[in-house]
C-alpha cells in the first residue's frame, strides 16, 4: 500500500541518498542535490517539508520536491509550485509511486493557491497529469561581430571588474536591490534567499561598479550567462568583457517584459530562437487571469463582449469586457463555456507559444487579443 506525506528533518539522510543514487543510473556523475541545490535543499523542518515521500510498507520508495515561488511579470504576480528532484527508488518501481505523488502534488498546490506549476522534464510522463511545454522566452547567441563596424570604444580588461565573493554582504545586498528592479524575476525570499541561490556551484558573477555605474552578471560552463541585472551601460561593459572570449549565449524573457537591458543584448545577437521557458500545468484559470488583469484590461480596452473558457475537469472563467471595463470571475454553473480545454491546452492557450487547435478553429478575435500572456522563468530559477 502506497502512502504519501510531507518530508520530515529525519528523512534527509535517506533522501539524499536515494535520489542521487537514482539519478547516477543515466548520469553517474551527478553531483549530490545538497550541494547542487543550497537554496532549495537542506534538512530544516521547512526545507524537508517541500518534499512529498511515497512509503511502501513503512518505507521511502520515492519523493518529489514542490518549491514554493512567486513569478513577478510585469505588474502580475502569479504563485508557482516549481517542481524538481522527482526520483523512485530502484525496488519500489512500477508500483505506482509516481503516479500517486504527481496527484498528490496537483492536490496540494491548488489547495495551497499555486496558480501555476513549472518544471523540466520528459513530455511523455508529465503531460498525463496536466503539464504541457509552454511559453517563449528568447534564447540569444550573442556575437561582438555583429558590431565590428561600430566605435565601441576601448575593450574591457578584467582588473575593471571584480568578482562576487559569498561574504562580501555589501555586494551581495546591491546585487539583490538590481535584481529586484527585474521586470521578469522570481521574488527570491530577502538577501538570504538570493545568497543562497549564488551558492549554486559552477557559477561566476562579474561585478561592474564604477562611475556611479552598477551591474553583475552571472555565467556558468558553456559560455552561458545564466543571470544580470544593473544599470544598462555597466550591464554592457560586462558583456563586451566576456566577449572577447568568444560567443556567448543568454536567455530573455519576451518583449513585454523586457527593457533597454534586454534590448542591448538584442543589438549583439548573431541569432535567436524562441524556445518554450519550461513544462506549465495551470492550477487555478480564475486566479491566473485576475493575477493578469492589468494587461488583460490594456489587450481587450477595444473589445466588448463575454466568452467562458471551461477546463474538461470543471473549472472555469468567464471574462466580460464593456466599454473597457473588465470583470474576471468564476463562471455560474449553468453557463455554457464557449471553449472547453483539458490542462494541457490550457497552458499552450494562456501562455503559448501557439494555440491548440481547438482555439485556432474558432478563429475569435478575443482570443488572438488576449493570448499568448508573457513568461519568464529565470535560469537560477528552475528545479
Amino acid at each position: 500500500m502506497i502512502t504519501i506525506r510531507q518530508g520530515r528533518p529525519e528523512d534527509f539522510p535517506t533522501v539524499m541518498e536515494q535520489v542521487v543514487q537514482s539519478f547516477r543510473e543515466r548520469n553517474p556523475a551527478h553531483i549530490r542535490f545538497e550541494a547542487l541545490q543550497p537554496d532549495a535543499i537542506g534538512p530544516s523542518m521547512e526545507k524537508m517539508a517541500t518534499w512529498r515521500l511515497a512509503e511502501v510498507d513503512g518505507q521511502v520508495a520515492a519523493g518529489i520536491q514542490i518549491i514554493p515561488q512567486r513569478l513577478k511579470l510585469g505588474e502580475a504576480e502569479v504563485p508557482v509550485g516549481g517542481i524538481g528532484n522527482v526520483y523512485c527508488w530502484m525496488p519500489f518501481r512500477s508500483h505506482g509511486c509516481f503516479s500517486a505523488l504527481l496527484q498528490c502534488c496537483v492536490h496540494d498546490m491548488t489547495a495551497k493557491g499555486d496558480m501555476i506549476s513549472l518544471l523540466g522534464g520528459d513530455r511523455t510522463r508529465y503531460g498525463n497529469y496536466g503539464w504541457e511545454i509552454a511559453g517563449g522566452q528568447r534564447d540569444m547567441s550573442l556575437s561582438n561581430h555583429i558590431r565590428r563596424h561600430e566605435n565601441l570604444g576601448q575593450q574591457p580588461h578584467a582588473t575593471e571588474f571584480r568578482v562576487y565573493h559569498d561574504g562580501n554582504l555589501d555586494d551581495a545586498t546591491r546585487m539583490f536591490a538590481a535584481y529586484s528592479q527585474k521586470t521578469a524575476r522570481v521574488l527570491r525570499p530577502g538577501i538570504e534567499g538570493f545568497r543562497a541561490t549564488m551558492r549554486r556551484p559552477g557559477l561566476v558573477t562579474y561585478i561592474h561598479d564604477a562611475d556611479g555605474c552598477f551591474a553583475y552578471m552571472t555565467v556558468t560552463g558553456g559560455n552561458r550567462i545564466a543571470e544580470y541585472a544593473g544599470d544598462v551601460t555597466a550591464v554592457e561593459k560586462l558583456l563586451r568583457f566576456l566577449l572577447q572570449s568568444g560567443s556567448w549565449s543568454v536567455s530573455l524573457p519576451p518583449m513585454e517584459l523586457s527593457g533597454p537591458v534586454e534590448d542591448m543584448f538584442l543589438s549583439y545577437a548573431a541569432g535567436y530562437n524562441v524556445s518554450p521557458c519550461g513544462m506549465l500545468r495551470v492550477n487555478d484559470v480564475v486566479g491566473l487571469l485576475n493575477a493578469f488583469r492589468g494587461l488583460l484590461s490594456q489587450r481587450l480596452r477595444s473589445w466588448s463582449g463575454m466568452f467562458t473558457l471551461g477546463v474538461a475537469d470543471g473549472e472555469a472563467v468567464t471574462v466580460t469586457c464593456v466599454h473597457g471595463q473588465l470583470n474576471i470571475s468564476a463562471a455560474a454553473a449553468t453557463v455554457q463555456p464557449d471553449l472547453v480545454l483539458n490542462r494541457r491546452q490550457m497552458a499552450q492557450l494562456l501562455f503559448g507559444p501557439f494555440p491548440p487547435m481547438a482555439a485556432c478553429a474558432m478563429n475569435k478575435s478575443w482570443i488572438r487579443l488576449a493570448f499568448p500572456l508573457p513568461i519568464y522563468w529565470g535560469r537560477l530559477d528552475h528545479i
